[in-house]
């Protein structure tokens, strides 16, 4: 598994090649490579809803398959609605100095994330 909890775009493409080179069915092809068979549909449908085809599955890049497969995932939101922890190591050693205090960090750490810091609500 990757890291983000997805198979291995290899994985992907073996399910994807069984799928449109063979009469498998979904089930068949879940049983043969020992996977869910809700994952190995979910990835059929992605398929067939992107619009790529078999000779796309060697021709194009993991990466540009990974787009296709899944585009509403992009790199420069993955962040977006996700709040954002602060370093605890930096605010240890800020501490140390004089005149600084825990509210002081909070109010610095809240004014560099104003839309993803965590804070307690009243």
């Amino acid at each position: 598994m990757s890291k983000n909890g997805r198979m291995r775009m290899r994985k992907i493409k073996k399910i994807l090649s069984l799928y449109k080179q063979t009469d498998l069915s979904s089930r068949a092809i879940a049983k043969a490579l020992s996977k869910p068979k809700s994952t190995v549909c979910d990835y059929i449908h992605r398929f067939n809803k992107s619009g790529l085809t078999s000779e796309d599955l060697s021709d194009k890049s993991d990466e540009q398959l990974y787009h296709a497969l899944f585009p509403e995932e992009k790199k420069s939101n993955k962040q977006a609605g996700k709040n954002v922890l602060p370093d605890f190591n930096i605010i240890h050693l800020e501490l140390k100095k004089k005149y600084v205090t825990r509210a002081l960090l909070w109010e610095e750490y809240k004014e560099s994330y104003p839309d993803n810091h965590y804070s307690i609500t009243s």
